[in-house]
């Protein structure tokens, strides 16, 4: 059995890293930047797949959009936010001295996902205490244990893409659009909009993406109606991608401490 001494040593650098996250992000985004720009940006977007719901199939249509456009509020922080933070890093030089610590890329990265989880519920709080009564279902408010809930299983499945995106972002072709891509991939592949029809090979994908099962999972907790089978396909969905990135992030690691240079995939 660990001492107290050795469980503190032992998560000591989980919170150092996850410290040391929390300076960065605060370095880089102040109060002004939160408060006009990333809180109303989030409101805005929701606000206006309202509209788009309800151009496309009327009150029903808004309900839809609505919840889908709450659940994706939580979704650019970390499929888009993340990823950029570990593309920085390569840019500036120091991705190989990360590589040599204690933790490894995806724990590391894993820790320091702790700011982007506060800023994606704080985005999705404001989304969904304006959004519910726009949309005429204040009532629902009251469901907020429930959506909270739902609101886990949508971020597990967003912090699981973001990680395997950001294990791509560090390859020799690495893109920080790759971010973007796969953040507004939820919009086609979450169903955040009335079902439209789509190619055979599109619904393929969407049912290997933890994006449709964890929004599915979180209207029917704003419903009040636990979905067990959405969110048990999208826990599942999502500890695949979490393990993918793992293997991919120790893969590059294996081949840096051979090569000692991270110009590769």
């Amino acid at each position: 059995m660990l001492t107290s001494i050795e469980l503190a040593d032992r998560w000591s650098p989980y919170r150092v890293a996850a410290k040391m996250s929390v300076r960065s992000y605060r370095a880089h985004v102040s109060n002004g930047v939160i408060g006009w720009s990333i809180l109303p940006r989030a409101l805005l977007q929701a606000i206006f797949l309202v509209l788009l719901g309800g151009m496309q199939d009327g009150a029903a249509g808004r309900v839809y959009a609505g919840l889908g456009g709450i659940a994706f509020a939580l979704i650019p922080a970390l499929v888009t936010k993340l990823p950029d933070v570990a593309a920085e890093e390569k840019y500036m030089g120091t991705l190989g001295r990360l590589r040599m610590g204690r933790l490894g890329l995806f724990r590391l990265f894993l820790a320091r996902s702790l700011p982007y989880l506060v800023e994606a519920f704080g985005s999705w709080l404001v989304a969904f205490l304006v959004v519910l009564p726009l949309i005429g279902d204040a009532a629902l408010l009251t469901r907020f244990p429930q959506a909270l809930a739902g609101a886990v299983v949508v971020a597990l499945a967003g912090l699981s893409v973001g990680l395997l995106v950001t294990a791509f972002s560090l390859g020799k072709r690495a893109d920080l659009l790759a971010g973007n891509l796969a953040s507004y991939a939820f919009l086609l592949l979450g169903g955040v909009l009335p079902t439209v029809a789509a190619p055979g090979w599109l619904r393929v994908v969407a049912d290997l993406v933890p994006y449709g099962a964890a929004v599915s999972c979180f209207r029917h907790a704003v419903a009040g109606r636990a979905d067990l089978p959405a969110a048990g396909h999208a826990i599942l969905l999502s500890g695949c991608w979490l393990i993918a990135a793992a293997l991919v992030l120790q893969y590059q690691e294996r081949r840096f401490r051979r090569t000692g240079h991270d110009d590769f995939v």
